[in-house]
């Protein structure tokens, strides 16, 4: 599925919550940064996931449906590995960036009982193990700025 697609049917709430990948939320989460500023994406990003969960009928929970602190991490984790690099695609910046489709990634900033209490979920934490890195801890120097 093309970028374009796939941002299209997300934002329409069209993708079903088992195609909900979390390479499929990488993906969206670069499309959301790669031309705008953080918090503009990050509110976005938000109101959309929201919109989805609606429309999959998920569950509210502690481990299912909306997560504040996951999401904000995972967008810093994103816009940090853009830095001033201008990926052609999300394939692309996938393929330079291996290390973010490991979805465990987040452990060695957030303890997973931290990371999936009520705070964490409803509103944004800062990790408990070590600070979120900065571009050239995640990802190699000449691909971020």
């Amino acid at each position: 599925m093309t970028d374009a697609t796939l941002l299209e049917n997300f934002m329409r709430g069209k993708i079903l919550n088992a195609d909900f990948t979390h390479e499929v939320h990488l993906r969206i989460a670069f499309l959301y940064v790669k031309n705008s500023e953080f918090w503009g994406a990050f509110n976005r990003l938000k109101k959309d996931i929201q919109n989805l969960n609606r429309e999959n009928q998920v569950t509210n929970s502690l481990k299912r449906g909306y997560h504040e602190t996951l999401t904000y991490a995972w967008l810093h984790l994103v816009k940090a590995c853009c830095g001033s690099h201008d990926y052609k695609n999300s394939d692309e910046f996938l393929q330079n960036n291996p290390q973010l489709l490991n979805s465990r990634f987040l452990n060695s900033y957030y303890s997973e009982d931290y990371l999936f209490s009520a705070a964490a979920k409803n509103q944004i934490v800062a990790p408990d193990l070590k600070a979120l890195p900065e571009c050239d801890a995640i990802a190699s120097p000449d691909r971020c700025g």
